[in-house]
């Protein structure tokens, strides 16, 4: 079995002079590589083995962990099919809370310098500012164009791209 095989890698080759990174989708051989002094790295994989049953709560639809931000030492991640944006403990791959998203078809995440997120929605082609708290729908910006899909923040700029067209584009707020 893979996963033995990679305990076994992880036990004979951590604590030496050697470093060694797993990515896995199981997340108790991730938390044994990890006590074994492994670096672990966090793939969309380990991420849905993290979520467990949530994203089959929305029946079998495919789809797994889309856009992914760091913030206040957590991992932020929205998956689509539950409509959620979902807080992660990166030590323990336990969720830590979660928000309900609006749209249909969620992608990028970022944080702006106040600590709210914004969320790209793919289809209704606009971009959600959301309070972290609670989810509610502070501010939105519709998109005119291409889709949006992955998201940053920079300097108050807004980055985006779209997968179909292979856009990478701008927007930026215009003083209110």
């Amino acid at each position: 079995k893979a996963d033995d095989v990679i305990r076994r890698l992880v036990e004979k080759y951590t604590g030496g002079d050697e470093d060694v990174s797993v990515v896995t989708s199981d997340i108790e051989v991730a938390r044994h590589a990890r006590a074994n002094g492994a670096e672990i790295s966090l793939a969309d994989l380990f991420l849905a083995s993290a979520l467990g049953d949530i994203g089959r709560e929305a029946g079998d639809q495919p789809g797994g962990a889309h856009g992914i931000e760091w913030q206040d030492d957590e991992l932020w991640f929205n998956v689509p099919v539950t409509k959620k944006i979902f807080r992660m403990n990166p030590e323990t791959g336990d969720i830590t809370g979660e928000i309900p998203i609006p749209g249909d078809r969620a992608h990028g995440l970022a944080f702006d310098d106040d600590g709210k997120i914004w969320m790209a929605d793919t289809n209704r082609q606009v971009v959600f500012q959301l309070d972290p708290e609670d989810g509610r729908i502070l501010d939105a910006i519709g998109v005119d164009g291409p889709e949006p899909h992955g998201m940053t923040i920079h300097n108050g700029v807004f980055y985006l791209c779209d997968a179909m067209s292979r856009e990478v584009f701008t927007l930026e707020r215009l003083p209110g």
